[in-house]
């Protein structure tokens, strides 16, 4: 059994979502980083900031999250986070990722995309066109349950087949105990 993660920047933030709350987490994203070699990460999603203080402690150097900021602690955990990591850039853009305006955002390439928001087919297909406008050479999305009808599956399942995407590797959830983490190669 794995164990909790706990990082002292992000412990007076509270979320009723579920987030990388286990050491299994920084395993993940360690692989990851080392398949894709990525410095700089889109963070589609970020609540209160678990997954991405694992992402700069595992290597990425520039972090730019956009976020819905519906979570009272978002904003703040956000500001605690860049605070922390100091000697990395994180910046972040607050509203719709899915929206006009989030396409219209002066975003540097990106390396790589954490596709982590509203889980729907409609947000992941979205995020993942959005991500790949930003230039993003590999898209991980997380919380994949295979058939389910939040939708992720499915928008995975259509970019692949309409060649704009392939599965690298998969990673069991074993911090929820279902579901998988699913690194994408995008095809150019």
């Amino acid at each position: 059994m794995s164990n909790a993660l706990y990082y002292e920047h992000l412990k007076n933030f509270k979320s009723i979502e579920g987030y990388w709350s286990t050491t299994d987490c920084i395993d993940v994203a360690q692989d990851i980083l080392s398949v894709t070699d990525a410095k700089t990460m889109l963070e589609i999603g970020f609540n209160i900031g678990y997954s991405a203080s694992t992402w700069l402690e595992s290597g990425i150097d520039h972090l730019i999250v956009l976020d819905i900021g519906y979570h009272a602690d978002t904003l703040p955990a956000i500001k605690a986070t860049a605070n922390h990591y100091s000697s990395k850039r994180v910046e972040r853009w607050i509203g719709d990722s899915t929206s006009a305006d989030a396409k219209e955002l002066d975003v540097p390439k990106v390396d790589i995309s954490f596709i982590d928001g509203e889980h729907s087919y409609r947000a992941a297909l979205s995020d993942s066109l959005l991500s790949i406008s930003y230039g993003a050479d590999w898209l991980v999305y997380d919380d994949v349950i295979e058939s389910h009808p939040n939708g992720i599956d499915q928008a995975i399942n259509e970019l692949k087949l309409a060649g704009k995407i392939e599965i690298v590797k998969r990673y069991f959830m074993s911090w929820i105990g279902q579901g998988e983490v699913i690194l994408c190669k995008v095809l150019k």
